[in-house]
Formats: C-alpha cells, sequence, structure tokens
C-alpha cells in the first residue's frame, strides 16, 4: 500500500485498503505505516477527517512505543501539517511543519529526506 500510495495510483490503493479491511489477523492500530499509508491516501482525496483519525491512531501508537523523537515522529508531523493546511490552518500547518524537520534534522543529523516531509504536506507551501 506504502508503494501505492507513494505512485498515486489510486486503484491499487483501493485494492490494498480493500485487503487491509479483510484480512483477519491484521491489525492496523499496531501498524504504523499502514496508519501512515492509509493516512497519506486518505489526505490525498482531501478527506481530513478519515486521515485525522488514522493520524490520531499513529501517534497514539508511537506514545505507546515511547517514541517521542526521529524520523517516524518527524513524518507523522508531516501529516499533521498537511492535515492542518489542509482545515485552512494554514500557518499551524507550517509551524507543525517546522517542527517535523526540525525532528528530522535532529535524528538524521542532514538536510536528506526533508524534501519527503514537504510531500508529505503539499498544501502548505
Amino acid at each position: 500500500m506504502y508503494d501505492a500510495v507513494n505512485r498515486q495510483d489510486k486503484e491499487s490503493v483501493l485494492y490494498w485498503l480493500e485487503k487491509v479491511e479483510t484480512i483477519e489477523d491484521y491489525d492496523l492500530f499496531n501498524d504504523y505505516e499502514g496508519l501512515v499509508s492509509i493516512s497519506r491516501y486518505w489526505l490525498s482525496q482531501n478527506n481530513t477527517y478519515r486521515a485525522g483519525d488514522l493520524i490520531n491512531s499513529a501517534e497514539e501508537l508511537l506514545a505507546s512505543r515511547e517514541e517521542n523523537q526521529g524520523p517516524r515522529l518527524a513524518r507523522l508531523h508531516a501529516l499533521k501539517a498537511e492535515k492542518q493546511c489542509q482545515n485552512g490552518e494554514t500557518s499551524l500547518g507550517i509551524e507543525t511543519l517546522d517542527q517535523a524537520e526540525s525532528l528530522w534534522q535532529e535524528a538524521e543529523g542532514q538536510q536528506s529526506g526533508i524534501q519527503t516531509l514537504r510531500n508529505y504536506a503539499q498544501s502548505c507551501s
């Protein structure tokens, strides 16, 4: 699903969404990458309501794992920024994106990868 979202291949994303819903032993709420991918999909469809629930779940998952820094948290902040900008809270979204970039630089020690975060929050530019 992650690759399908990156390719913006709506047909493949919908296929994987259906698969996720039908796999009995799969727990989306324990799969950070799944939560992020599906959030990105809903944001690409301008559905901030559905994306927001998944973003909150991803945030809770990271908190339960005591992840309060690092690239995964940075990506989550970038998603939150996109949601905020789509909802018309542009200055808050830009502030959240700045936080994401700071988290990324602290974790990675470099600028490399910052463009990925900006791609997650395209509405903030």
